[in-house]
């Protein structure tokens, strides 16, 4: 009569290999997890340090405004090159007018660590946001 097969058992030093494993992966994830809220908040406090700084920079990219496939409306994307650094624009007026290679007026930041941060972009044409005269 046949003998059922009995299952294939590993021997010790590979199950405290696999418990390593995956101890060390659940350890490295649970890091990262913990790590992001502040690389953020260092980020955070490196551009709100910085004083803001009025500029000419060259448009690198756009990306026009569109719908998400949930009629979710998105806004324009401009990448900057200002001071030799890329960065992306927070908040982006006149888009319509902005053309890739050319100029446009900034606002930016640079904060203590070196980066570039963008507050808005728009074309050189524009006024510049005055305060109303007295």
């Amino acid at each position: 009569m046949l003998q059922p097969k009995s299952p294939v058992h590993t021997n010790a030093a590979q199950k405290w290999l696999r418990i390593a494993i995956v101890g060390i992966g659940s350890i490295t994830f649970l890091c990262f997890l913990a790590l992001s809220p502040v690389l953020r908040s260092l980020t955070k406090q490196d551009r709100m340090a910085s004083h803001p700084v009025e500029g000419v920079g060259a448009i690198e990219q756009i990306v026009p405004p569109h719908l998400e496939d949930n009629a979710k409306p998105i806004p324009a994307q401009v990448w900057v090159r200002v001071n030799g650094a890329l960065a992306a624009a927070e908040t982006v007026f006149g888009s319509a007018q902005l053309r890739v290679g050319g100029q446009a007026r900034v606002i930016y930041r640079v904060g203590k660590s070196g980066r570039v941060y963008v507050d808005s972009v728009e074309p050189l044409d524009v006024p510049a946001h005055k305060s109303p005269a007295k």
